[in-house]
């Protein structure tokens, strides 16, 4: 991505990476009936820092692009992030139609492979949210007062993620994390400073705090209250980021590295893996309730795994991670070539 990453940013993205990949595992295989329905409440309680933290970190690293020119905007990041969600809409399709899930018919549907350009689904909303959020990063740069660009993020967040529910389409998703894209962007400096005062028990007493919270609010239905969940983020991020750079250098962080400084490949593939396990565990008669009561973090971890040893074998096939050459501007080529 950039030059500038620091060890704590690949930590804290791997660690986004995990809770993604976590909650997928526990909506599908609760889904498909083959873990405990508990696991889908403690997912719930992950939800404030999930994305938040995602697109917060990815508004950190964006501030170098969002400076430079519009070709080298779309060269090196717009181009590989539309390509990323039609090519791997396709392998989602292939894959899903060899190995159906009930709960998610929509993966082995041919007509959401010819909307995805345009109306993602899954995961991929994630990928269209990050381009959108570059596109407007872009042009508000140096021309909207950074004031107004984050509280009028903040509303729309606020309504947004107030109506957000399990039928919510792409576009409704991406305008209820803008402001958290905005807030890395233009607060990097500042939570990178109080990143690096390094309070464990501050982030400790923070993060449980939060945790809290994120219990009472969905308990009894504070999530559906516009503001909400967008106001429990804020804590939630710096929560995160306090508690993961007050763990850098420890091994856990550098587990958490491996996995964030390849982000992208493992947020594309980590879904395939959990339908192809979840597919072989319908196969079996029954799922015993010990296994069912720890299924969802040992299947995210395999998946996490897996996704990385993928990505490896796979990393020098042309188009799976990159974008052709044909998308690339006549500058990018000329660049590429010396």
């Amino acid at each position: 991505m950039t030059t500038d990453r620091i060890p704590w940013f690949d930590t804290a993205r791997g660690f986004a990476v995990v809770l993604v990949a976590l909650g997928h595992a526990t909506m599908i295989l609760v889904e498909e009936g083959v873990s405990s329905p508990v696991w889908y409440v403690l997912s719930q309680l992950a939800l404030a820092i999930r994305m938040p933290l995602f697109f917060t970190l990815s508004g950190m690293l964006a501030i170098r692009i969002v400076n430079r020119s519009w070709r080298d905007l779309w060269d090196r990041r717009l181009a590989l992030l539309l390509w990323m969600i039609l090519v791997w809409t396709v392998i989602r399709f292939a894959w899903f139609s060899l190995l159906p899930i009930d709960s998610f018919p929509h993966y082995a549907d041919p007509g959401v492979v010819l909307i995805s350009p345009l109306w993602p689904t899954g995961i991929f909303w994630f990928l269209q949210a990050l381009a959108l959020y570059l596109v407007v990063g872009k042009v508000m740069n140096g021309r909207v007062p950074v004031w107004l660009q984050l509280s009028g993020a903040a509303v729309l967040s606020a309504v947004a993620l107030g109506a957000l529910g399990s039928e919510s389409g792409s576009y409704q998703r991406a305008a209820g994390y803008l402001f958290f894209f905005l807030l890395g962007l233009h607060g990097r400096k500042r939570i990178v400073a109080l990143a690096d005062r390094r309070r464990p028990f501050v982030a400790a007493g923070l993060l449980a705090a939060v945790v809290l919270a994120s219990g009472l609010i969905f308990a009894v239905d504070l999530d559906q209250v516009p503001g909400v969940l967008t106001a429990l983020g804020v804590p939630a991020v710096l929560a995160a980021v306090l508690a993961l750079r007050a763990i850098d250098g420890t091994p856990v962080a550098r587990i958490l590295q491996s996995v964030g400084r390849h982000s992208l490949p493992v947020f594309v593939i980590h879904v395939l893996v959990i339908g192809g396990i979840t597919r072989a565990l319908l196969l079996l008669p029954e799922v015993p309730a010990p296994v069912q009561a720890v299924l969802p973090p040992v299947v995210a971890t395999l998946a996490v795994v897996s996704s990385l040893v993928v990505w490896r074998l796979t990393r020098r096939v042309p188009g799976l991670y990159t974008a052709p050459r044909i998308l690339m501007t006549r500058s990018r080529l000329r660049t590429s070539a010396v």
